[in-house]
């Protein structure tokens, strides 16, 4: 289980300090470190904790490759155990769990178990899927989704993907465009489904001031999912 801290990766670069994950990014990266210093603290490079192991992306350092992996209406917690494994033996850098279905905290602590790479996961997923296996659909809250950010930080993952910018005048726009896919994001139709069940806005908007005291505490990433990116050709690259 992953403990709070005091004092950021990014808070130890703005003051000047040399973090043990700057060092660690700079040798893999061979960097200098006080580049890797000050990227980290301007904002261009991010950092991926994962106990003793930590990847850096951004300016100056090379393209990381990410897995995804998970369940969906199918699957078992050994099949994705085995993929896992298979993306650490090709040196791939962080793998992201969606898992759907199943015993998703359990495919989860599996995984943690099995590879030493960082892991991502976007927690609306399993918010959803458990609430529809009580058959709840959508009706459920904020404070659900609160609870499984933290949760899922404070089992060890690095990343939390979470989909801030579908908006209720987004969803307005969406509703007159001639696209053929409108939203291909499943986190972004996720969102977009709670909003119009509940006739709300975005939760993580609404929570966004709570997320970030979250992610602080224990010096998590986030990434914010693209909700409204065109499906296919046929589709242009329009307002939304």
């Amino acid at each position: 289980m992953e403990t709070t801290i005091k004092e950021t990766i990014v808070e130890q670069c703005k003051a000047g300090k040399i973090p043990e994950e700057a060092k660690f990014i700079a040798r893999t990266e061979n960097k200098d470190v006080h580049f890797v210093v000050k990227e980290i603290a301007s904002g261009g490079l991010a950092v991926l904790r994962r106990k003793t192991k930590f990847v850096g992306i951004g300016n100056g350092l090379r393209t990381k490759l990410n897995v995804n992996l998970g369940t969906s209406s199918v699957g078992e917690i050994s099949e994705e155990v085995e993929k896992a494994k298979i993306a650490e033996k090709f040196k791939i850098d962080a793998i992201t769990e969606m898992s759907m279905c199943g015993d998703i905290d359990k495919i989860r602590e599996s995984i943690f178990q099995s590879v030493t790479m960082p892991v991502i996961t976007c927690p609306i997923y399993q918010v959803a899927a458990e609430n529809f296996d009580k058959g709840n659909g959508f009706k459920f809250n904020g404070g659900e989704i609160l609870h499984n950010i933290e949760k899922h930080l404070k089992e060890g993952v690095s990343a939390v993907v979470l989909h801030l910018s579908m908006t209720k005048d987004a969803i307005k726009k969406l509703k007159n465009t001639k696209r053929i896919d409108s939203i291909v994001s499943k986190g972004g139709a996720l969102t977009a489904a709670y909003m119009i069940e509940n006739n709300c806005e975005n939760p993580f908007i609404e929570n966004f001031a709570r997320i970030i005291e979250i992610l602080h505490a224990h010096d998590a990433t986030l990434i914010l999912g693209n909700v409204m990116r065109s499906g296919g050709v046929c589709d242009e690259m329009d307002e939304l």
